[in-house]
């Protein structure tokens, strides 16, 4: 399963839940961006008061080659 540059972290998280995944890889096209992890996620409650505008391309991991 896998998502692309500009989803909203809301609709990342209920992916991530309903298919019980603990990483979320980010495609732009055939390219892979980024992972979204549930760590991610744990970072951004910390420090963020506001997560309804969030983007994963605000909490993405940047993929390593």
């Amino acid at each position: 399963m896998t998502i692309t540059p500009g989803v909203p972290i809301a609709y990342a998280a209920r992916l991530m839940k309903r298919a019980n995944l603990r990483h979320l890889a980010v495609f732009n096209g055939r390219e892979v961006v980024g992972v979204l992890s549930a760590y991610d996620f744990m970072k951004a409650l910390g420090g963020y008061k506001d997560l309804r505008g969030l983007r994963d391309a605000d909490l993405i991991s940047p993929s390593v080659q």
